[in-house]
């Protein structure tokens, strides 16, 4: 379109310059210097009025293509804002999962790095108030290091320094018939955290039993 309207003004304008060149040879040009000048304003006057409207004509296309150009690059700009939206949500997804894999794997390691602790109840004594009962706690995991063995949260009733696999600690519980009495063993495991196990132990029945057990973790 703008190559067309070009080609259209050098056309009129050509066609145009011919027909004034054919009316000054028939003519001829004014004598009087001050009709000379209103004859060659009118001469170009309308060569003037035609480049200034294709000239207007060619910037509007210009405009237009510009406004084009900004849209298909607002258009484009959206849809990369898009594409990064949905690669950033991908990578925290990735990450999420990445995270709960490693925590998975972490909770692995920790298990298999305990020690497996088996309460066997032995020989009891009772005097009819209290009942002592000789308690073995044998390891069949891990290493487990500074055992410490305590009822009610502050009486020792038993330690060692380490106790590998297939050895036992022995302890001494006394147990008031009826009620539950709180047996923890802490120790440290082969990765240096500082780990508890909590049992309940009671005298139902006549008969010593564990009753209940909770493991902790410590650091």
């Amino acid at each position: 379109m703008r190559e067309r309207r070009f080609w259209l003004g050098v056309f009129v304008s050509g066609a145009w310059l011919s027909w004034m060149c054919w009316q000054v040879y028939c003519i001829g040009l004014p004598k009087a210097l001050s009709e000379q000048g209103d004859f060659f304003a009118g001469f170009f006057a309308p060569l003037a009025f035609l480049w200034l409207v294709i000239g207007y004509l060619q910037q509007g296309d210009e405009l237009r293509q510009s406004t084009e150009a900004l849209k298909l690059q607002a258009k484009e700009l959206k849809h990369s804002v898009e594409q990064q939206t949905l690669l950033v949500a991908a990578s925290r997804k990735q990450i999420e999962q990445d995270a709960d894999a490693l925590k998975a794997e972490r909770e692995v390691q920790h298990r298999r790095a305990q020690p497996v602790f088996s309460f066997l109840l032995g020989e009891a004594l009772s005097d009819g108030t209290k009942t002592t009962v000789h308690l073995a706690v044998k390891n069949s995991g891990q290493l487990a290091r500074d055992v410490l063995i305590t009822q009610d949260g502050d009486t020792e009733i038993g330690r060692e320094a380490h106790l590998p696999a297939g050895e036992n600690v022995t302890a001494t519980l006394i147990l008031t018939p009826g009620q539950e009495t709180e047996v923890q063993v802490s120790y440290v495991d082969i990765n240096g955290s500082l780990e508890s196990v909590t049992h309940w132990f009671g005298v139902f029945g006549g008969q010593p039993q564990m009753t209940s057990q909770l493991w902790e973790s410590g650091e």
